[in-house]
């Protein structure tokens, strides 16, 4: 084997090896699974008691597009806590076809907010 032919066959193991580490062998979270730094919830726990104070409350959550959610921090001059913003927004456009609920993350409580 000449030079040439074994930095070629070398180059070749060594990208291949790469391409071989590089690829992920185990599936990953959803982002909504994920708990942001301070939360004790995910998104999908949040966005999920949003849904339940809405049905309380009577409204058809199939009348609404999917919910998104934030994770927000609040500080006050001492103390902190924390909650999501679930937005609501009908699927026919309409005035006033969108809300909001609050779910404290800590108490895992929600309110609607029209």
């Amino acid at each position: 084997m000449n030079g040439v032919a074994f930095i070629s066959l070398a180059l070749v193991a060594g990208v291949t090896v790469l391409i071989g580490c590089s690829t992920t062998t185990h599936p990953s979270l959803p982002v909504s699974a994920v708990r942001p730094d301070g939360a004790r919830l995910t998104k999908a726990q949040a966005i999920s008691i949003a849904k339940q104070a809405v049905e309380i409350e009577g409204i058809q959550v199939t009348d609404y597009k999917e919910p998104d959610a934030a994770f927000e921090i609040h500080y006050g001059f001492r103390s902190q806590f924390t909650d999501w913003c679930v937005g609501f927004e009908s699927k026919v456009p309409f005035p006033g076809g969108y809300f909001t609920v609050f779910v404290d993350d800590q108490r895992q409580t929600a309110k609607l907010a029209f």
